[in-house]
């Protein structure tokens, strides 16, 4: 079935293979993790109280 064909036309397609349809948000925050991924890393740093400087020279890798 073509992506751009609603869900509800895709349905009795579906139905007919046994094909379990969820109810899913449009506006679900789940759609996309990494959107959220770093204020998930800023809450886990501070809530252990670290603090990291900026480097102000690069690393250098042997």
């Amino acid at each position: 079935m073509p992506q751009s064909t609603p869900v509800e036309a895709q349905r009795p397609g579906l139905e007919y293979n046994d094909v379990d349809i969820l109810d899913w948000y449009s506006c679900s925050p789940d759609l996309n993790p990494m959107k959220n991924l770093g204020l998930i890393l800023v809450h886990r740093i501070h809530a252990d109280n670290c603090q990291f400087e900026i480097l102000k020279e690069p690393l250098k890798c042997h």
